[in-house]
């Protein structure tokens, strides 16, 4: 078309099409489930951050003791 001097004209007029607005509402699903997920996962961290911080100021946290020599097992439990 551009080779006989024809350009195209595109008009957005009206409602989007019915597969565009499930696209749509689908990406907005997605987004809001990402941004709960992420808020859950920050509120983790920091309850997480808190409660290592509480324990190294008791004095049970891994602050307190001698850190693990390299190439030796290390096992982690949650309190």
């Amino acid at each position: 078309l551009i080779f006989l001097k024809v350009r195209p004209v595109i008009v957005f007029d009206g409602a989007a099409p019915v597969l565009k607005r499930n696209t749509l509402q689908a990406r907005r699903k997605i987004k809001v489930t990402g941004q709960t997920n992420l808020t859950k996962i920050a509120e983790k961290l920091l309850l997480h951050k808190m409660r290592a911080h509480i324990l190294s100021q008791q004095g049970k946290g891994p602050a307190s003791g001698p850190a693990p020599e390299p190439g030796s097992s290390f096992s982690f439990s949650n309190p």
